[in-house]
């Protein structure tokens, strides 16, 4: 049902730019969070949700792609960042790394181990998932 009404919606900004009485802006950020609530890819979702929102606005398609791009350009490098970040933290989650350390770390700390054997596991936990940020 949310899906049908985000499509009549886009369809109608779409087909009709102007019809709908709400803010361009205000109709994209509503898309792009229902998109999102439905579970479609972050990128997709910012990309079809401005787009309908230039041409409801009043913009041709060709000047709606151009404002993106041009807007793109400008903060894309920090929107991609956090994209990167999360896709990453996803992938380390999935991976099950994040059980296998914290099952080492509970075995240390119940079965005794010294503060300086848990002080060097942290540490190289660390280095090695910055070393990943980095290169990955």
């Amino acid at each position: 049902m949310a899906i049908a009404i985000t499509f009549v919606i886009s369809a109608i900004a779409l087909i009709q730019p102007g019809l709908l009485p709400v803010n361009s802006v205000i109709l994209a950020i509503g898309l792009m969070i229902a998109m999102c609530l439905l579970r479609m890819p972050v990128a997709i979702a910012l990309i079809a949700s401005a787009m309908v929102g230039a041409i409801n606005s009043g913009m041709t398609t060709n000047e709606a792609i151009g404002a993106i791009n041009d807007n793109l350009a400008a903060g894309a490098q920090v929107g991609m960042t956090y994209v990167m970040i999360g896709a990453f933290a996803v992938a380390l989650g999935r991976s099950g790394l994040l059980d296998v350390f914290a099952n080492k770390t509970l075995g240390a700390v119940s079965g005794g181990a010294s503060h300086k054997t848990i002080k060097w596991m942290l540490f190289s936990l660390f280095i090695g998932a910055s070393i990943m940020s980095q290169n990955m």
